[in-house]
């Protein structure tokens, strides 16, 4: 501990937590410009995934065949989620026809309708036992992805067992089921 034995024992003291004081200030204020300075910069998603796809681009000039696949550009980011969400729509309905072609044979050159095509669709009704996710998208409320989880739903848990079962599929409740109750059937 000091002791202050005089006046000038006080001043020096008083004079050195001055000079301390001020060297805190001046390195506070030093730390808060570096901190405006390393700020980082936001970029907008669609120009760092515009970046990337063009040294994806860069990247493969060895591989012409590669090269040649992609596009020169990169589509609009809506472009991608839209493309992606079809692409997952699609490959359910393909999955879908597949089955009702192996299980029904297919359309003759004329383009009549499968016996699977006319059972979904009886009455002005439309089988959600059988019905491709393409048909299910006639129905009001049901787009793309609600029509591919129903025919998911189908694969994965069985046929249902009353027009009611189809609230068991993420995304249909009862509102929406109440606007399609009518236009459904669900034949074993």
């Amino acid at each position: 501990m000091l002791s202050i034995k005089s006046d000038s024992d006080r001043l020096r003291l008083i004079l050195l937590g001055i000079l301390c004081t001020g060297f805190i200030c001046v390195v506070i204020a030093l730390c808060m410009q570096m901190g405006k300075a390393a700020k980082t910069e936001e970029i907008p998603i669609e120009q760092l995934l515009q970046q990337y796809w063009q040294e994806q681009l860069a990247a493969q000039p060895a591989n012409e065949a590669a090269h040649e696949q992609l596009p020169k550009e990169m589509p609009a980011l809506t472009q991608v989620e839209s493309n992606a969400d079809a692409a997952q729509g699609q490959a359910a309905e393909d999955q879908a026809a597949k089955d009702d072609d192996a299980q029904e044979g297919q359309a003759d050159q004329g383009g009549t309708p499968t016996p699977a095509s006319e059972a979904a669709e009886q009455d002005g009704k439309i089988d959600i036992n059988r019905a491709t996710a393409e048909q299910l998208q006639q129905l009001k409320g049901i787009g793309p992805s609600k029509a591919s989880a129903i025919v998911e739903d189908r694969e994965r848990k069985g046929s249902f067992k009353s027009i009611g079962d189809i609230k068991r599929v993420k995304g249909i409740g009862e509102k929406l089921f109440a606007g399609i109750q009518d236009s459904i059937v669900a034949n074993p």
